[in-house]
């Protein structure tokens, strides 16, 4: 899995930042010109992955990924688009091909118990169902959380092994501090 594209706004010293990436790339620039800045959005992405958000910020503070020139008033926002083209989950003999997935949140500051809050979050992602070497069908599948309020959204094509409702979460609301990727209720049957 690779990460085709980040886009930030409001982060550390970016106002907003939005980058195609490719298999290899380089960071040129003089000092104090944000190169570290670039690389701590993964550290700040990696450690959401594996602490959780509260910790990821607690961690580090929440000085530590906003933009503090900008004022209180600012979200922050950060988007990734990861290529998974290679990706397979196999079900019964056949195969869900998962690609292109587009993930996005957005802090907002000054809200919320902890100062913070998950003020909107999107997933978006495609999907290709295969039996054997046929493609059977495709999935365009939204997942969206707005104001802690969870939606899904699935459009498709052909045969697929599941339905949209299978995709809806038990609880249509989520805590204000927690993202949908790290939510026991972000199952769906084809993960």
């Amino acid at each position: 899995m690779a990460v085709r594209r980040i886009e930030v706004k409001n982060f550390k010293s970016f106002r907003d930042l939005k980058l195609d990436l490719r298999d290899f790339n380089v960071l040129i620039g003089a000092n104090a010109s944000g190169k570290s800045n670039f690389v701590d959005i993964f550290k700040f992405l990696k450690d959401i992955s594996v602490h959780g958000l509260d910790n990821a910020i607690s961690m580090r503070g929440v000085e530590y990924v906003r933009n503090m020139k900008r004022g209180n008033d600012k979200e922050l926002s950060v988007g990734i688009v990861l290529d998974t083209s290679e990706i397979m989950f196999l079900t019964d003999g056949s195969s869900i091909k998962m690609r292109d997935i587009n993930y996005s949140f957005t802090l907002e500051f000054g809200a919320g118990k902890k100062g913070y809050r998950v003020a909107s979050e999107r997933v978006e992602l495609k999907a290709e169902y295969h039996r054997g070497d046929k493609m059977e069908g495709e999935a365009e599948i939204k997942v969206i959380r707005d104001d802690g309020r969870v939606d899904v959204d699935m459009t498709k094509k052909g045969d697929m092994p599941f339905e949209e409702d299978d995709l809806k979460p038990p609880f249509p609301t989520i805590s204000e501090n927690t993202l949908i990727i790290r939510s026991p209720i972000f199952i769906a049957p084809i993960l």
